[in-house]
């Protein structure tokens, strides 16, 4: 999983909230009575009253709030696991061999975190996918991370 990505997705969740945001003006009871008024056929207006319902921008920002505090989980979790590793900011370094316990403890903590970056990492790919960051971009995004 790349940095690239994460911001990538950073910025398409914080476009849906700008887009909700300009949305919030807009009355939404007048745009599904609207579609009402113009008679489409049951099976036009049914789908369509429900999509306005489930996508009205106060619930669209609640689902992007959800996607950035994920994305965010995830970018915690990376700095916990660099930081075990010695790759943070403040390198942390593993107990002595001295203490035995506590080095167990010590790596048992490390090998959970990394098993929830791996987790975190397949589900901010499927947020990815969900904001329209298709295949052949995250696969242009991996290819340059192994590139460089």
């Amino acid at each position: 999983m790349t940095s690239d990505l994460v911001v990538r997705l950073l910025a398409e969740i914080a476009r849906a909230e700008r887009t909700a945001q300009d949305a919030r003006g807009v009355p939404w009871q007048a745009v599904k009575n609207a579609l009402m008024d113009s008679r489409p056929s049951v099976a036009v207006r049914a789908p369509a009253v429900g999509f306005l319902n489930e996508n009205d921008p106060d619930t669209v920002l609640r689902r992007c709030a959800a996607d950035r505090k994920t994305v965010e989980r995830y970018q915690l979790m990376v700095a916990v696991c660099d930081e075990m590793l010695g790759r943070g900011k403040h390198g942390w370094e593993l107990p002595t061999f001295v203490d035995i316990e506590a080095e167990l403890r010590a790596r048992d903590a490390l090998v959970d975190a990394q098993i929830e970056v791996r987790v975190l990492a397949g589900v901010i790919r499927d947020l990815a996918k969900g904001y329209g960051l298709d295949r052949r971009l995250l696969a242009d995004i991996e290819r340059d991370r192994a590139d460089g």
